[in-house]
């Protein structure tokens, strides 16, 4: 099975299972900007509305893994505007040496929808076959990282 298959096999169950857990109230995510409504003030968009409304991106982090063949992630803390809703597809275009990501959110399966903005961390691999060495940029919704390639990536 294709490594990148593999991935992503293991990352969908694991960011349901973080999209599911409730706050744990520490404080590393204190400087995370939130804006909230009150319930009354709230307006619900409708189902088809919450599926083309796209993710906020609150910080996005490279993480790059000491394996062979190399592998970099992109992490992404996100803010989906309520619990009805996580990340869904996600579309990866590469430009030269840039990487433009999209995210774009999807309808939970369960019917319990708290009405307040939610926050995912997202971890996307991307798809180095290829790539020489050098700086790539990674553009992910309204957001943007850097990362260096210390090697070529051709077989």
């Amino acid at each position: 099975m294709p490594y990148p298959l593999v991935v992503m096999l293991l990352l969908i169950p694991i960011s349901f299972l973080t999209t599911c857990a409730p706050p744990s109230g520490d404080k590393q995510n204190a400087d995370i900007p939130v804006t909230t409504k009150s319930i009354a003030q709230a307006t619900t968009p409708n189902l088809s509305q919450r599926v083309q409304q796209n993710i906020q991106i609150q910080k996005v982090d490279i993480s790059i893994l000491e394996t062979y063949p190399l592998q970099i992630n992109v992490v992404a803390q996100v803010t989906v505007p309520n619990s009805c809703l996580t990340v869904g597809d996600i579309s990866e275009d590469r430009q030269n040496s840039t990487f433009n990501l999209t995210l774009l959110s999807a309808p939970q399966t369960n019917s319990h929808c708290v009405e307040q903005p939610q926050t995912i961390e997202q971890i996307i691999p991307l798809n180095l076959q290829g790539l020489n060495a050098g700086v790539y940029t990674v553009n992910i919704n309204e957001a943007s990282t850097e990362f260096e390639l210390m090697m070529d990536m051709v077989l």
